[in-house]
């Protein structure tokens, strides 16, 4: 884009900005409105695309126009965020909750160390392989939201009669005690996930 080192490092501090508002607000919403944490993850890959093909698709000489789409691209922190409070909060038993974070973060860390290997710098300014790989994991990531959402669901569908029976008094007792058991989501029927 044509600037020096410093520039770049001061130009870059809205991205920061806009993480700082984003998070902060999907985080709000998700907690705010019950089994709302996919949908907001969703909206917040609106942006993120809407950057990348602005980064993608205007041209070299509006550095300014291409600078502000890169800012509205960290809108993607927000789903990052999310995704580890759906992790952590659909899935019970330790073993397998320290086993799924980090498994999530060990696929974090894979993506961000893989990731740049896919800018050639032959490729320069407009990156095809970059942006065609962000294109498709964008896609995977949309695609793989759904399929949980959709999943989450119809385990919280087949568990209705539990979570139905829960609702006196005795049921909630039993249902706390199954909650420091130590059991899995799997094993215990009166676990409820959040989407």
């Amino acid at each position: 884009m044509g600037f020096s080192t410093l520039r770049t490092t001061l130009i870059q501090m809205p991205s920061g900005a806009v993480q700082l508002v984003a998070c902060p607000l999907a985080c709000y919403f998700a907690s705010r409105y019950a089994n709302s944490r996919l949908l907001i993850m969703l909206l917040c890959l609106i942006p993120f695309l809407v950057g990348i093909i602005g980064l993608w698709l205007i041209d070299e000489s509006k550095p300014y126009g291409r600078l502000v789409c890169l800012w509205i691209c960290f809108t993607y922190t927000a789903t990052w965020t999310l995704s580890m409070s759906v992790a952590t909060a659909n899935t019970a038993g330790h073993t397998k909750k320290i086993t799924t974070n980090a498994m999530l973060l060990i696929g974090y860390c894979l993506g961000n160390f893989v990731g740049p290997f896919f800018f050639k710098t032959n490729q320069a300014p407009v990156y095809p392989l970059g942006v065609g790989m962000m294109f498709l994991c964008t896609g995977v990531q949309v695609f793989t939201l759904a399929g949980i959402w959709v999943l989450l669901w119809y385990r919280n569908r087949s568990r209705r009669a539990y979570h139905s029976e829960a609702q006196t008094a005795q049921a909630m007792a039993v249902a706390y005690e199954k909650g420091l058991l130590d059991e899995t989501d799997w094993q215990n029927k009166y676990f409820q996930y959040v989407y």
